[in-house]
Formats: C-alpha cells, structure tokens, sequence
C-alpha cells in the first residue's frame, strides 16, 4: 500500500492527534488524557467537515 501525503490531514489537538484520511479517520488519544464532552464535539465538528461538508466528498 503507498500513502500519498496529500490524502493526509493532520491535526494536533492537544489531548488527542487526529488523521483523516479520504474515507476514514484516527483520533489517537495521547496518554493520560480525560476526556470529555467537548472532546467529542470537537471531534464531531471535524467528522462534519471532512465527511459531511464535503472536502473530500468532491
């Protein structure tokens, strides 16, 4: 399997990093991290983004 880096985005969120890729995505929760709530709208929003808005839906 080759990886192109375009087809990568990547984010630090602090307490988690996050890949999306074209039709999935990682969140990878950094250890030691609690999470709540406003993780998971935060993570919701970027679903909606890359999947829901489109970005990569074109």
């Amino acid at each position: 399997m080759y990886l192109f880096i375009n087809t990568l985005k990547y984010y630090d969120l602090g307490s988690s990093e996050v890949f999306v890729f074209k039709n999935y995505l990682v969140n990878q929760i950094k250890e030691g991290e609690i999470l709540v709530v406003e993780h998971a709208q935060t993570l919701r929003a970027m679903i909606d983004k890359h999947f829901i808005e489109g970005l990569y839906n074109k």
